[in-house]
């Protein structure tokens, strides 16, 4: 009884919200504290450009066995041909977790964060002319991709 208290406009009993909220946001805040520790350190940012890296390997090489024909053919199904698609998947991950650092950037100040909304930008618009080159066929011709490749740079 001693976390209710009656209400006189309904005449009800109802949850003091200051007992129940209070230990509640503090456990939250604690939690944000954490993992903004975590996200932060050196060897966090290390980790996720290692698997940055793995991730653009391991899809490279994926799609070359593929290609080759080593795979199983359920399995090369699910695949795409392109070695492009390598720098989409690359590019798609870092900007997954630029967006987690948003995020955090948030709460310390509007200048970060603004900063890290025009990294974002930058990514989205880098990613959106890469998913471009998978529509060209390998090996390059120069002479076929000269006019969407300046599309791109412009």
């Amino acid at each position: 009884m001693e976390n209710l208290a009656h209400c006189r406009l309904t005449g009800g009993w109802h949850v003091k919200s200051d007992e129940v909220m209070v230990p509640f946001f503090r456990r939250f805040v604690a939690l944000y504290d954490s993992l903004e520790k975590l996200w932060e350190e050196r060897r966090t940012e290390r980790i996720a450009a290692n698997l940055l890296i793995l991730a653009f390997l391991s899809s490279i090489v994926l799609i070359e066995l593929a290609r080759q024909g080593w795979l199983p053919p359920e399995v090369a199904a699910l695949l795409p041909r392109n070695h492009y698609y390598a720098i989409n998947t690359a590019l798609s991950m870092l900007l997954g977790l630029e967006v987690f650092g948003l995020v955090f950037s948030l709460a310390k100040s509007v200048s970060v964060s603004v900063g890290k909304q025009f990294e974002i930008l930058s990514l989205i618009l880098l990613r959106h002319s890469f998913s471009e080159l998978v529509y060209f066929s390998e090996p390059l011709v120069w002479a076929e991709a000269l006019k969407p490749v300046l599309l791109m740079l412009a």
